[in-house]
């Protein structure tokens, strides 16, 4: 091994009678450059020993550096006290600034046996870097990691200098494995420096303040010094770096996809980009392809489903370029969407019917999942959703297991997005399910019933209005099952008429009337325009107490909304005049393309119009299991609008 080949010519050097001759010899050398000191000393080791010089002798003598043969005296003592374990102060050497703990295996063992060996003193370096006369006085480790197979660093080349004047290379401050030394230096003059402990990554730098430096006849100041010393490369670093590495290397393994590119640069990070924005057409890919989007500084935008025959051409899944969509990615998103719903929301403690996946809100774009008791009831709005419905399926059967399964899709989205995405029909057991609602029981009808089955957002609306309904008359228009009319009921409401234009539904609230025990006087479901009723009301001087007004979707493109406006104008102008002074109106919207400020200002119209005032007092939305995302505002669709009608 290196170390010992240098510590046995030491040996061998000092046990001689020209101890002193030769280390002044080399001492004497004026020579300036590292090259020239080595093949100084290579030649008169090879002098005087008639071998050639081993390696590593340059570190001893280079450390050593001293013009003055008297320390060489001393290097066989100071020796000795090492190997009895002694400690003593004196005269140190320096500390170079480390650059790296890069070293190949050979030299490392070099220097671990350079350690051991302490030598003389050493003088004044010219370089800035040098800090003078220190030595160590003790070393400790502050804390121990387990030895294993970890790999060097991939950075340069380090120079450090021992105290003790013995070149070393990277272990005796730090290593790769993480080890952290304190290291105390004691000046052999000058005042005292104070300077708290100052960790060093890669750089030697030392916090002192400055002191008077004061030399008296017969006196000696000492000055201590304490540094801490921090491995640039520590396990941690190295496991992310690993981890990194791995991620990349499987990035660049998997199944290269079709790739799509922006007419211009993204502006937002809108999960939608529409067909316009493409500079296909892609003919050739399939709906519900999944593609990796570049912008048109062919930087990566993301990656998603694909459909050209739809106006909504892509669909961004993730912006991660390194996370691939597979069944492992959806089990992940549809997990978390449930332990949302269960560690943070406790529906299943109020409910046994919630939203599951909210399509965009939970980073599924296309896809909404209601869970009705025992069944699950999914509603495709996307193709690519319907093209992996096998990887959804799987992520949906681990989160519920035995849970049933219906897919829905209404034929408008089939017909926008070109494929037809409609599932089987449920089993006889599950076409029509019983679920339960802040203690109100309500019949869902999987197979014919608007969207899921059951309209979830309303929960929490659904129970506001029914505390403000006890000992009133409401007029629920729009009722679909009876989900207002119901709880107000339930809540001590003195009667409650309820409207619709379908019958099926209207059939369906008759029969949840009877699931929770109420009386036709009690509740009145009436099939009929809500339009033609609320005049018909007008013309009558009828007047109602509390009223709900929750039309079904207006619009569904940005060319129809002055038509949606004027409806939501028009519809809450009748309801206003059918109100008592002091009536309470519930206005809502679910339109998303109607944001709230143009409802707002559709209310503002139709009171004006109604010469009435309006005294809003509560704005509400969705449950909160809709969540909707920050970076698509249009997720917010659903408006709820508690107001006081005043004359």
């Amino acid at each position: 091994m290196p170390g010992e080949v240098v510590r046995e010519s030491v040996r061998r050097q000092a046990e001689g009678d020209d101890v002193a001759g030769f280390a002044a010899t080399f001492d004497q050398s004026s020579a300036e450059s590292v090259g020239q000191r080595e093949g100084f000393a290579h030649a008169q080791f090879s002098a005087r020993t008639g071998q050639d010089a081993p390696q590593g002798l340059l570190l001893f003598f280079l450390a050593r550096g001293g013009r003055r043969a008297g320390p060489a005296q001393a290097l066989l003592r100071r020796r000795k006290r090492s190997e009895r374990g002694e400690r003593r102060g004196g005269r140190g050497g320096c500390i170079r600034r480390p650059r790296s703990f890069a070293l190949g295996r050979q030299q490392e063992d070099l220097h671990l046996a350079a350690a051991g060996i302490p030598c003389g003193a050493q003088t004044r370096g010219n370089d800035a870097r040098v800090v003078e006369y220190q030595q160590v006085a003790r070393a400790k480790h502050l804390r121990k990691v387990p030895h294993g197979p970890v790999g060097p660093p991939a950075v340069g080349a380090q120079q450090v200098q021992h105290p003790g004047c013995v070149a070393l290379g990277q272990r005796l401050l730090g290593d790769p494995f993480g080890r952290q030394r304190i290291v105390k230096a004691v000046g052999s003059h000058g005042a005292q420096h104070s300077g708290r402990p100052t960790v060093l990554h890669g750089r030697f730098q030392v916090r002192r303040r400055k002191a008077a430096v004061g030399r008296r006849i017969g006196h000696r100041q000492e000055a201590s010094r304490r540094y801490t010393f921090a491995p640039m490369t520590t396990r941690r670093r190295m496991e992310k770096d690993l981890a990194r590495y791995r991620r990349e290397q499987e990035a660049r393994a998997r199944v290269q996809l079709p790739s799509i590119r922006l007419r211009a640069g993204r502006q937002n990070r809108h999960p939608w980009v529409y067909r316009r924005m493409l500079e296909g057409p892609y003919e050739d890919l399939p709906p519900g392809t999944l593609v990796d989007a570049y912008g048109r500084d062919r930087q990566f935008v993301g990656r998603g489903f694909y459909n050209g025959n739809s106006e909504i051409a892509l669909r961004i899944l993730t912006e991660d370029p390194r996370e691939t969509i597979d069944a492992a990615w959806f089990r992940k998103r549809v997990a978390e969407a449930v332990r949302f719903r269960h560690d943070l929301l406790r529906l299943p403690e109020k409910t046994d019917a919630y939203r599951v996946i909210h399509s965009e809100g939970d980073g599924l774009s296309g896809l909404v999942v209601d869970r009705f008791g025992p069944v699950l009831v999914a509603e495709l709005f996307s193709a690519g959703m319907h093209r992996y419905w096998p990887w959804v399926a799987a992520a949906l059967e681990a989160a519920y297991p035995g849970a049933e399964i219906v897919v829905r899709a209404d034929r408008r989205s089939e017909k926008l997005e070109g494929v037809k995405m409609d599932g089987p029909p449920p089993s006889e057991g599950a076409r029509r399910v019983a679920i339960q609602e802040h203690g109100a029981k309500f019949e869902v009808d999987l197979r014919r019933g608007h969207k899921t089955g059951y309209f979830l957002d309303q929960r929490e609306n659904r129970q506001r209005m029914a505390e403000l309904s006890r000992g009133c008359e409401l007029f629920d228009g729009f009722c679909y099952t009876g989900g207002f009319a119901i709880h107000a009921a339930r809540a001590g409401a003195r009667r409650v008429e309820a409207v619709d234009l379908d019958e099926d539904v209207v059939a369906i609230g008759e029969r949840n009337r009877s699931l929770n025990g109420l009386s036709d006087a009690q509740v009145t479901f009436r099939h009929g325009n809500v339009f033609d009723v609320l005049r018909e009301c007008r013309a009558t001087n009828r007047r109602f107490a509390r009223m709900v007004l929750d039309p079904a979707k207006l619009a569904v493109a940005r060319h129809e909304l002055p038509r949606a406006l004027g409806a939501y104008r028009d519809m809450n102008r009748l309801g206003m005049q059918c109100l008592e002074p002091g009536g309470v109106l519930l206005s809502c919207s679910c339109t998303g393309l109607v944001s709230e400020a143009d409802f707002l200002d559709a209310l503002r119209a139709a009171a004006d119009e109604a010469r009435l005032d309006l005294q809003i007092f509560h704005l509400a939305g969705a449950a909160p299991d809709h969540p909707f995302a920050a970076r698509m505002p249009e997720g917010r669709y659903l408006k709820a609008v508690f107001a006081r009608v005043r004359t």
